[in-house]
């Protein structure tokens, strides 16, 4: 099991991802952070599966991708324009 934390600039972990390991075996994980600081954030990755005592580097990669999470919500309007007014329902 692989599981990530991602750390803001002021040291407080804002995200965490886990992969399940188990019997689907996944082999990616996510962690997200909504409105991000500015500044350096760290990711820190953690593996708790213990391994055989012989084995001693593992090869792992990964990708960071910024700004990547789509979010939408059909009956609300998508232009930046449109302004909601106070006290009347945007979806009927």
């Amino acid at each position: 099991m692989v599981g990530s934390y991602l750390v803001n600039p002021e040291g407080v972990a804002l995200g965490f991802g886990q992969n399940n390991g188990g019997a689907t075996n996944s082999q990616s994980l996510s962690a997200y952070a909504v409105n991000p600081d500015a500044g350096t954030w760290t990711l820190i990755v953690d593996f708790t599966d213990p391994v055989v005592g012989d084995e001693i580097a593992q090869r792992f990669t990964g990708n960071i991708q910024l700004d990547n999470v789509l979010v939408n919500a059909p009956a609300l309007p998508d232009n930046r324009r449109i302004r909601l007014r106070a006290g009347v329902p945007a979806c009927r």
